[in-house]
């Protein structure tokens, strides 16, 4: 819907098929495909299907898939990753008006690592999903999410079931 009222961004997804149904119906966007990390380089993805929205590079978020789903079967391969710091720098964006962080489990590693003194974000939704209420062996990572986006100056506005709304101070 933003996009049909003019906005534009980048979007990065590791799965290829979905990089192309981007290209479709969205050519006027970066389209890219890679997985996002903490570092450039492979990683082990643990996948579903190719369309699934269960596929992750988080080895702890699989326990939770498990658990969840009861008896997923995922399979294992390697991809390639890249940080969204090299990515924002080689396309020159250090001004962003919303950022959705929905990436399976790897949604602290990601925040950790992106630099808020070189990048303006408006508005951040991050995906977090209580991993406690399934298994009290897997920790999740809330509270210190919560802390980077405090720290960065960020207040949560608004949360639906698993997604959490911040907007920066200024705004």
């Amino acid at each position: 819907m933003l996009y049909k009222l003019g906005w534009k961004g980048i979007n990065i997804d590791l799965n290829p098929l979905t990089i192309e149904l981007f290209n479709v119906a969205r050519p006027n966007d970066i389209n890219i495909c890679v997985a996002i990390s903490k570092k450039k380089g492979p990683k082990d993805l643990f996948f579903d299907n190719e369309l699934s929205s269960l596929n992750t590079i988080n080895k702890n978020h699989t326990l939770f898939l498990k658990r969840a789903f009861n008896q997923i079967k995922l399979k294992k391969r390697k991809i390639k990753t890249n940080t969204l710091n090299n990515i924002l720098k080689k396309y020159k964006i250090n001004e962003i008006d919303f950022m959705n962080i929905d990436i399976e489990g790897n949604e602290l590693e990601v925040l950790k690592t992106i630099n808020f003194n070189k990048i303006n974000i408006k508005v951040i939704c991050i995906e977090i999903v209580n991993y406690e209420f399934y298994s009290k062996k897997i920790k999740i990572n809330k509270k210190k999410i919560f802390n980077i986006l405090k720290r960065n100056k960020y207040n949560l506005r608004f949360k639906t079931f698993v997604n959490y709304i911040f907007v920066k101070n200024e705004i």
